[in-house]
């Protein structure tokens, strides 16, 4: 499925999904790397409120999407196979997992030997957890600016899912990561709690 192809899917969706799509903000309608970007921001968002259904059906078109070696698409598109593949997962639908596990490594195994090897060990710190970091949502949350907290844990959670989606204990352990995944969860729905959904990108 070319891009053109699966965001044009999602732009005619009916029901609850198309309820949420239409109240992204235009801004992020300009280009196809920007909605991209919006409807896999969007797709975290739901699966934090648990609206785990819709999310699915944002990222399943977006997964399908190939990688041309364009990584300021891909890093989006890579993200909405993370969950799509984590959702699939939970509900005991492994081949899904498997197809979209097998696509992100395909990416990761492209280019010549110094790119693999470069692209490898960054793959490697990123799943012992070595490049997370929490500086900007400690900021934020010490300033009480919640929406930019509750921006920076979605993309907090994106990286935290990514790892749990490669399944490496050997790096972080199966219980830690989950427990991550919860405590970061759970704080982005207080936030939403304290200010709505809507304040939140992609809305905002």
């Amino acid at each position: 499925m070319q891009i053109t192809e699966a965001l044009d899917s999602l732009s005619a969706a009916s029901g609850p999904l198309a309820d949420r799509v239409s109240k992204v903000a235009a801004k992020y309608n300009k280009t196809q790397k920007s909605r991209i970007e919006s409807l896999t921001r969007l797709a975290y968002l739901l699966y934090v409120i648990n609206e785990k259904d819709l999310a699915e059906q944002l990222t399943a078109p977006l997964s399908k999407i190939p990688f041309e070696n364009n990584y300021d698409y891909w890093v989006w598109i890579e993200a909405s196979l993370v969950l799509n593949g984590t959702l699939a997962r939970a509900r005991g639908d492994e081949p899904v997992y498997a197809d979209a596990l097998a696509r992100v490594l395909a990416a990761l195994n492209t280019g010549n030997e110094l790119q693999v090897t470069v692209k490898r060990n960054t793959h490697e710190r990123f799943v012992r957890g070595e490049t997370l970091s929490l500086d900007k949502i400690q900021d934020a949350e010490n300033e009480g600016d919640f929406v930019t907290e509750g921006n920076q844990r979605v993309t907090y959670l994106m990286s935290l899912l990514k790892i749990q989606f490669f399944d490496k204990p050997e790096h972080y352990p199966r219980e830690k990561i989950k427990a991550d995944i919860e405590e970061n969860v759970a704080r982005i729905n207080e936030i939403i709690g304290k200010i709505g959904l809507e304040k939140l990108t992609p809305f905002k």
